[in-house]
């Protein structure tokens, strides 16, 4: 993964370090904002995280560029405003594609969380040559069970599925840490179109997210 951090100064920078070491990648930083746009096509970021208050003037500039190639779901930008930053301009920046908006102290404090969070809702999903192709649904529905490890709440939301198998994405990214491929869930339970299920799950594979594979109570014997 390659964040690209457009700002005047080394603190985001220092501050999001951890996370490439965590997930892998690396952090380009541009103090020029016009120097980061000329090289888009040659960086190809995968997060750009641009700070408004040192730019005012470019920062409508740089998320029109990024979007000349790339999609919200392809390369995120996320815009770091302040208590000064207009409500008719985050209407602009939604309208000209921002996946979002934050405010310095939050991404500060929360920097891991946040940044992740982003990344799994907008990111597509691996597409593998060995295994099936997920579809994206309409609208995705919550999903919470217990870890088996340690037998914490976890929730979120199914964003893609096939046949019996979803990609769960977790609200808090690093809840499901510590689960690994082949683990049996209990209990799993949804909520779709007004109705709540409970079952039991196969994770599949682990990621960002999880892929679960949704077991039924008579398959259960040759698992357990």
């Amino acid at each position: 993964m390659k964040l690209l951090i457009v700002a005047e100064n080394d603190n985001l920078k220092e501050t999001l370090y951890g996370y490439t070491e965590i997930h892998g990648g690396s952090i380009i930083h541009y103090r020029h904002p016009l120097k980061c746009m000329d090289n888009y096509d040659e960086i190809e970021p995968d997060v750009v995280i641009f700070n408004a208050p040192d730019f005012p003037r470019h920062w409508k500039l740089a998320i029109q560029s990024l979007r000349e190639n790339w999609d919200r779901k392809r390369a995120l930008f996320i815009l770091i405003i302040d208590e000064n930053f207009p409500a008719e301009e985050a209407d602009k920046a939604a309208y000209l594609g921002i996946n979002a908006l934050v405010t310095r102290e939050d991404l500060e404090r929360n920097g891991f969380s946040r940044l992740s969070g982003l990344v799994c809702r907008y990111s597509m999903a691996p597409e593998r040559s060995d295994g099936p192709v997920f579809r994206r649904v309409k609208e995705p529905y919550p999903l919470m069970f217990m870890n088996p490890e340690n037998l914490q709440f976890i929730s979120g939301v199914v964003e893609r599925e096939l046949m019996n198998r979803v990609l769960f994405f977790p609200s808090e990214p690093t809840a499901i840490a510590g689960i690994e491929p082949g683990a049996l869930i209990r209990n799993c339970s949804w909520e779709k179109r007004g109705n709540i299920e409970t079952f039991d799950a196969l994770v599949k594979s682990r990621g960002e997210f999880l892929e679960l594979e949704i077991i039924l109570s008579k398959e259960l014997e040759g698992i357990a």
